[in-house]
């Protein structure tokens, strides 16, 4: 009986516990979706018309060409990104097994 009481007890908790979030998460909600102020204004940005800075050295500001973007990450002159980038390039099993299969599928006709 004693147990069954403090199971109810623990139930009647939990059960308040419950409705108290739920009341405040309501409450939240509601608040979160009230409207501003009628003399609420956007701010008024003051963002200059054009953006430029100037070139770190050894960067160019020209736009790119194929061969600027074939080895981009030369330009940060990092011998470790080189590495990186080579044996990633080296290593690119997709690429070699895409052109395995073109020479497969060309021995088969």
């Amino acid at each position: 009986m004693k147990t069954e009481s403090l199971a109810i007890r623990a139930l009647a908790s939990s059960h308040r516990f419950t409705s108290l979030a739920f009341t405040l998460l309501c409450a939240l909600i509601c608040a979160a979706c009230a409207p501003v102020g009628p003399d609420f204004r956007p701010p008024e940005l003051q963002a200059p018309t054009n953006w430029h800075s100037e070139a770190a050295e050894g960067l160019t500001t020209a736009p790119p060409t194929p061969e600027n973007l074939a080895d981009w990450w030369t330009t940060f002159n990092d011998p470790v990104l080189s590495e990186l980038v080579d044996r990633a390039v080296v290593g690119n099993l997709d690429l070699q097994q895409a052109y395995a299969r073109l020479r497969e599928s060309r021995a088969r006709l």
